[in-house]
């Protein structure tokens, strides 16, 4: 029998070996109890023995990484054998009595490869398939079909399991930036490692390096003392228990546990990129051609662009040219691309080291480096994982994923800083988005007012940044902080009835809105100042022949003096001034220096031209 409350207090390779040694005698009991079939005439006989059977494991115990209190991923593979169902229920009942979880299924050969090739779960499994007991070379020939299917169905298969994994990546969060980590679903956690040894078996990456493996087996040292301090399946490295586990691994608390974390997650998540990028370039598929040649496109003095990576131009030399790294990783945080892998490896081996103080041109390609904004993360990214930035800046070392413990932080010191220096360029008043199309300025420029964004508009707007009722930036910076709390509505000092946004102007983009120019004496009336946008929406008659949208309105209004006002006032209707709306007071809504009322009525005194609308 299997000593199970012993089991979790192994190390991890004797552990699996006593449980191979434990299920390889269970297979003999169960074929040996189970009688053969009857031979009938004229047929082969009857097979004894594990002669066509082969108990396989996969999962966890497949790889010989089984934690404690894990469960059992077993496959009974067999070669149509008749008495199959009763050697599994031998087989299984036992497992299921020592009280160990179980998951198992039996499959011939070609059902086992049918059913990796269209599910990537099982696939996966069946990659780490491992023979337990039984039938060698029937264990063989489904290790060999398995890889052969999983070759072939790489273009559809590794498209979804890079969307299964983000997906979890999204729901969980990723290891390197969570107080309480999820070790093996969280994204650059133990997943991770096991994707990267299947995409290296579909031939489309190599294989992980001695780095990779280093962080993944930490982790794994990790969840088996978790689950051995908890005694249960647990895979959360919750709060309380993470000093014990820490004195168990021979670190000094709790922080240090979670800086090593962070570092075997941040590697693992870090090489998972790259051969995401890797992959899905592989798959693309491209017009075949004999002579296919790679645009360069250069960005900077040594520096240029081959296809969707920043690349060091042929003439470049590392050795003599100091300023070259950080000039490389400018130009591809300005082009919103990634340095390639191979370009960081000649950077790590042949940059010399920084001459101290800094060049006032590395010092500017480090200022546009941080001033690119979102950019710059991932190109930082780089730096930090190839060790180029702590030899730019040795000081990195003392922060670099230094856990935070309060809550608004999301990412840990080194990265916190990283994002702060993006949000701050991003929200720098320079910075301006993108001008709308013509047709769609006044929505844009809405939606802008109503996120909370710089609202511009006019010459006034274009020369300065202006912004919102209510909406003023911090005397600190609070809004670029990443960890700081969304700011708070502003206020309305208008009803929403006559609220409108401050540039929006009727008419613009609008054929059905566009109003017609006033001559000059009475465009005078309306007492518009400048700057102000809230007034009525006025359509006037022009005088014939120099009507809106005709030169003749243009020069009119060019030539309007204060003649021409003081006409406009001599038209004006009874009852209504030009800084007062109807007879009664002003109306709600409506500023006294708007001038004309959109709602007043015509009177017999104003002039023919002009009427309300």
């Amino acid at each position: 029998m299997l000593d199970t409350e012993a089991l979790p207090g192994l190390p991890r390779a004797e552990r699996v070996q006593v449980v191979d040694t434990w299920l390889a005698g269970l297979l003999d009991d169960a074929v040996g109890g189970t009688p053969p079939p009857l031979a009938r005439r004229g047929s082969a006989p009857p097979r004894t023995g594990t002669d066509g059977l082969a108990l396989v494991a996969v999962g966890s115990l497949g790889r010989r990484e089984l934690p404690p209190h894990g469960d059992l991923d077993l496959v009974l593979v067999h070669d149509g054998r008749p008495e199959i169902a009763a050697i599994a229920d031998a087989l299984w009942y036992p497992v299921w009595d020592a009280g160990l979880r179980l998951d198992h299924s039996v499959r011939s050969v070609a059902e086992a490869v049918a059913v990796a090739s269209t599910d990537v779960k099982a696939g996966l499994g069946l990659l780490d398939a491992r023979l337990v007991a039984g039938d060698a070379e029937l264990a063989g020939r489904l290790r060999t079909a398995t890889l052969s299917s999983w070759r072939q169905a790489a273009s559809r298969l590794l498209p979804a399991l890079r969307d299964l994994r983000r997906d979890r990546a999204r729901q969980v969060g990723e290891l390197a930036f969570l107080l309480e980590p999820d070790l093996k679903e969280a994204y650059g956690g133990l997943r991770e490692g096991q994707v990267l040894r299947a995409v290296a078996a579909a031939q489309l990456a190599d294989e992980p390096t001695a780095e990779v493996e280093a962080a993944y087996a930490f982790l794994l040292d990790v969840r088996d003392e978790l689950r051995r301090r908890t005694g249960r399946p647990a895979d959360v490295l919750v709060r309380q228990e993470q000093r014990p586990v820490a004195v168990a691994l021979g670190l000094a608390g709790e922080d240090d546990l979670l800086r090593e974390v962070s570092l075997a997650g941040r590697r693992l998540a870090f090489v998972a990129d790259e051969t995401w990028r890797r992959v899905e370039a592989t798959l693309v598929r491209r017009p075949r051609s004999r002579y296919r040649r790679v645009r360069r496109e250069p960005l900077a003095d040594g520096v240029v662009r081959q296809g969707d990576e920043v690349v060091l131009a042929r003439d470049a030399r590392p050795a003599g040219d100091p300023g070259l790294l950080l000039r490389a990783a400018a130009a591809a945080a300005r082009a919103d691309l990634l340095l390639s892998p191979y370009t960081l490896k000649v950077l790590a081996v042949h940059s010399q080291p920084m001459p101290e103080p800094w060049p006032a041109e590395v010092r500017w390609s480090f200022l546009r480096l941080l001033a690119s904004g979102r950019s710059a993360v991932p190109v930082l990214e780089q730096l930090d994982q190839e060790g180029l930035l702590s030899r730019l800046i040795p000081e990195w070392d003392r922060v670099r994923s230094l856990p935070q413990r309060h809550p608004w932080h999301r990412f840990t010191v080194d990265r916190h800083l990283v994002e702060a220096a993006a949000a701050a360029a991003e929200s720098h008043p320079g910075r301006r988005p993108p001008r709308p199309a013509a047709g769609r300025r006044p929505a844009a420029r809405h939606r802008q007012g109503l996120a909370g964004r710089p609202q511009r508009g006019g010459r006034a707007d274009r020369r300065r940044d202006r912004r919102p009722h209510g909406l003023h930036r911090g005397r600190r910076g609070d809004r670029g902080h990443p960890g700081a709390p969304p700011p708070a509505a502003p206020r309305d000092r208008h009803p929403p009835r006559h609220r409108r946004p401050r540039d929006h102007r009727p008419g613009r983009g609008d054929h059905r809105l566009r109003r017609r120019r006033p001559p000059a004496a009475a465009r005078a009336g309306a007492g518009r100042r400048r700057g102000d946008q809230r007034v009525g929406v006025v359509a006037v008659e022009g005088p014939p022949g120099g009507g809106a949208g005709r030169p003749g309105a243009g020069q009119a209004r060019r030539g309007a003096g204060r003649g021409a006002r003081a006409g406009a006032a001599a038209h004006q209707p009874a009852g209504l001034d030009a800084d007062a709306g109807p007879a009664g007071g002003d109306r709600a809504g409506h500023r006294r220096d708007t001038g004309t009322s959109p709602t007043a009525r015509r009177s017999p005194s104003a002039p023919p031209t002009a009427r309300a609308c």
